[in-house]
């Protein structure tokens, strides 16, 4: 605590951080020495701060204030200050004497990181989402400013610093707790979680809009975070090979006319590579020059051909992504001709479901029909997400829907347990056998169900457990009977057999349902289910009811949050028999073509 040596490093300190204010406190809170300051303080004011306290107890502390030893908002870090000869790392928090604080007003921030060359943060004149010195947008999400760029500081507790402008600072003054409701929430938490690289650049969906988001880890309890609006971004890329294409084609008109002036004998090669640039200014990239020189005019067919090259390499990038995105769009057209458009629902036997995919294919599929007087359901869930899974999804359920058809025209005095043990014994050999390499699995759950036979056959096969309404307040959770399908050669299914009688409810689902994640993480959770599920009376309850109520509670706890798993609900209710739903019976029955 040696005022005059410590005020000589501090001066030497200045010399190399101008911006930069250094402090040293006696652990009473009397100032030892200070660098620079606008504002005196007092004892009360440096012990009522929180790093220092925390610095005091032995441990280094900081924090983001509105009012600082400047008079402007700034950052300060400190750390504890032990007697000589004592060892930090050892000593007890009560050995401290002292406290050592740094303090940078967040104006400066950008200078001091060397991100901007200058510091000239006064906004006089300026309009309020754009930083000053350099006339670029700048997002302000919490005032509905959602395009522009962005650069931000977010320590693992969440603070912020917005180091290249000022017009965020007031979101660095707010709580973690205060940032991570706010629109920021999803970038802020990018820059909380320890990078798996120490660079990465992504998209994010905030505010209901999308962001390119570039991360860099500065220290283990720092990441720096680049933010730009994708719609900006990608029409500054158009810009950029926009420009490049007319700069090119400006410079070989530019060189060709230098030509024809300097060289009048080389009229006729000049016209021939003009010619080949004017097919380039109609889109013909394809177009070359075919010669065997070797002086200047060989050397600027050359550049032509190979300004004719990069075009066409552009062009057809540009093109190999349009045709990607109408790719996509059609698998996901085909993929909706896979999911059955009408379900066999009857007076007696009511169907509902919906399929609701992470991105514009899904892995999830659920399946419904009727034979011999039997309503078969099926809802499966193939693992990962994405084209890939979809692929898989489309071989497994066309296999399942083949097997079981054959089985059930086939084999019907087998037993109804027969036909579903057999059927996704068949599927699980073929795939494993087939495409076990591929390490792809489905898990699924599928059902039988004959009118007036009281249960209900099923085999769950490692899927999420469904359940049976019984009445108000008593659900019964199924059981699983084998592994899921595609993973193992030669397992066993197991037919389980449970009770299920006129006016209960079987509610099946995938994983997406209960995955499904609130904007601050939260799960919607099995506990949440199951108290939806109990509060569900099954004598007056539809199943098209169940299933549209299901989704909008789901819907409302997902709110802003992404989408990052298929949903998939299927149910079915058994309704009390008629004479008139009888007759509709037999009738629908006779009538059922599959």
């Amino acid at each position: 605590l040696d005022a005059v040596e410590t005020g000589t490093i501090f001066d030497q300190l200045l010399t190399l951080f101008p911006k930069r204010t250094w402090s040293l406190w006696e652990k009473s809170g009397d100032l030892v020495v200070r660098t620079k300051s606008t504002v005196t303080t007092s004892q009360q004011w440096a012990i009522g701060r929180a790093h220092f306290q925390k610095a005091l107890s032995g441990y280094p502390a900081y924090g983001i204030y509105a009012n600082c030893a400047s008079g402007h908002p700034c950052y300060v870090s400190s750390t504890p200050v032990y007697p000589q000869g004592s060892n930090a790392g050892s000593s007890a928090p009560s050995k401290t004497i002292g406290v050592l604080s740094i303090s940078i007003d967040l104006k400066d921030t950008a200078f001091d990181s060397r991100l901007a060359e200058t510091t000239d943060h006064s906004h006089d004149g300026e309009s309020p989402n754009t930083d000053a010195g350099n006339n670029r947008s700048v997002l302000s999400l919490q005032i509905n400013d959602h395009t522009g760029f962005e650069v931000l500081m977010v320590s693992r507790n969440g603070h912020v610093i917005f180091p290249l402008s000022t017009v965020n600072d007031e979101m660095s003054l707010k709580p973690p707790a205060e940032i991570l409701s706010s629109p920021w929430a999803p970038i802020v938490r990018l820059g909380m979680q320890p990078p798996a690289s120490s660079e990465k650049l992504q998209q994010i969906t905030a505010d209901g809009h999308g962001y390119f988001v570039f991360t860099k880890a500065l220290s283990p309890q720092w990441t720096i975070l680049a933010v730009s609006d994708k719609n900006s971004s990608i029409s500054g890329v158009y810009r950029q090979i926009a420009i490049s294409i007319a700069r090119q084609i400006a410079g070989l008109s530019l060189l060709t006319i230098a030509i024809a002036l300097v060289c009048q004998r080389a009229t006729k090669p000049i016209q021939r590579a003009a010619s080949t640039v004017r097919e380039f200014s109609a889109g013909n990239f394809e177009a070359r020059i075919f010669s065997d020189r070797n002086d200047e005019i060989g050397k600027l067919y050359k550049d032509i051909n190979n300004t004719g090259a990069s075009l066409l390499d552009m062009l057809q990038e540009r093109l190999a992504h349009a045709v990607t995105d109408e790719q996509i769009r059609t698998a996901a057209s085909i993929q909706q001709q896979f999911i059955v458009q009408e379900l066999p629902s009857t007076n007696l036997v009511e169907i509902a479901a919906d399929f609701d995919p992470a991105y514009e294919i899904g892995a999830d599929w659920f399946d419904a029909f009727r034979i011999h007087g039997i309503t078969y359901v099926i809802i499966a869930d193939v693992c990962d997400k994405g084209i890939p899974s979809a692929l898989f999804m489309s071989v497994f359920r066309s296999l399942l829907r083949y097997s079981l058809l054959d089985e059930a025209r086939d084999h019907l005095a087998a037993g109804l347990d027969r036909i579903l043990e057999i059927a996704v014994t068949q599927v699980n050999d073929y795939m494993v056998e087939n495409h076990g390499s591929s390490a792809m699995f489905a898990t699924l759950f599928l059902g039988a169900y004959p009118y007036g036979s009281g249960q209900l056959s099923y085999i769950c096969a490692g899927h999420e457990r469904p359940f049976i309404i019984r009445s108000k307040g008593i659900i019964h959770e199924l059981e699983t009977s084998g592994p899921a399908v595609g993973v193992f050669s030669m397992a066993q299914y197991n037919v389980k057999n449970v009770a299920y009688k006129p006016g209960e409810i079987l509610f099946t689902y995938t994983d997406g349902l209960v995955d499904a994640r609130s904007p601050d993480g939260t799960p919607w959770g099995a506990k949440r289910l199951k108290d939806v599920l109990s509060d569900v009376d099954p004598t007056t309850c539809k199943a098209s009811d169940l299933l549209s109520s299901m989704l909008q509670d789901v819907t409302r706890h997902r709110s802003s949050g992404e989408q990052f798993d298929d949903l998939t609900i299927l149910v079915m209710k058994a309704n009390p028999q008629s004479e008139q739903s009888a007759d509709h019976e037999q009738v629908s029955s006779s009538h059922m073509t599959i």
